[in-house]
């Protein structure tokens, strides 16, 4: 039977059977996981408080006949700030999903891992930041998650008629990318030249609340584009916002 252990970034665990759970994880050396946690619905099992979701822990699994089976946990991180903080626990969560979705099985990728790590951290840590601010943050993280995994299109050169887009008024359309905004359609997502300055050369600390409205537009429909549908955090994530501001 072959054993593994790897520390994990644990995003979400679902029910399965009448006492077992099923964990979502992601790791540095294999990407994205899912294995089974025997027992973790029982108020006496010792698993369960290292299993949490929105925690980083060292895990020990085997291989079993459904899959592979957590044998022992051990948790290094908690991020306690997040529990306290509904923006922070729903943005963790938000980016969490996010990651489950855009990431595969087996793909190598510690950058994930890292970025992943650090936004959760930040969000612990940083409640006393203005709500816009940290929102900020999120669609900050986001977009590099994306652009990472390559669902950000280059934006050198319009895709409809060939045109250099450098210093040009520019749109994003979804299924052809970064275009001249002389093709706007009303679907579209118009960019200004501070979006533009954002995309190129990567999200400042702060920006104006246009520039953030149009930036969080454009990561919003970048994120459709690839998964098909809103992410489920995010209606739980705009409530919130609307109940704190």
């Amino acid at each position: 039977m072959a054993v593994t252990t790897l520390t994990v970034l644990l995003l979400r665990h679902q029910d399965e059977r009448e006492v077992d759970r099923s964990i979502m994880a992601y790791s540095r050396e294999r990407g994205l996981l899912r294995f089974r946690a025997r027992g973790t619905k029982r108020s006496m099992s010792k698993l369960a408080g290292s299993l949490e979701p929105l925690t980083e822990a060292t895990v020990t699994f085997a291989d079993g006949r459904y899959g592979e089976v957590v044998t022992g946990a051990m948790t290094h991180e908690r991020w306690l700030g997040l529990r306290t903080d509904l923006f922070g626990l729903a943005g963790a969560q938000w980016l969490a999903e996010l990651v489950e979705r855009i990431t595969k099985p087996d793909h190598h990728s510690p950058e994930v891992y890292d970025q992943l790590r650090a936004a959760w951290s930040r969000l612990a840590s940083n409640q006393s930041s203005a709500l816009g601010r940290r929102w900020l943050e999120l669609d900050r993280v986001a977009y590099g998650l994306l652009q990472h995994e390559g669902f950000v299109p280059a934006i050198d050169d319009c895709p409809i008629c060939g045109r250099s887009l450098v210093g040009a008024e520019t749109s994003y359309r979804p299924n052809v990318g970064f275009i001249h905004q002389e093709e706007f359609r009303p679907n579209d997502v118009r960019l200004d030249q501070s979006v533009i300055d954002v995309v190129r050369s990567g999200v400042p600390d702060d920006v104006g609340r246009e520039t953030f409205r149009a930036f969080h537009a454009l990561v919003e429909s970048i994120i459709l584009h690839v998964i098909d549908r809103p992410l489920r955090s995010t209606a739980v994530l705009r409530q919130i916002v609307r109940d704190l501001a």
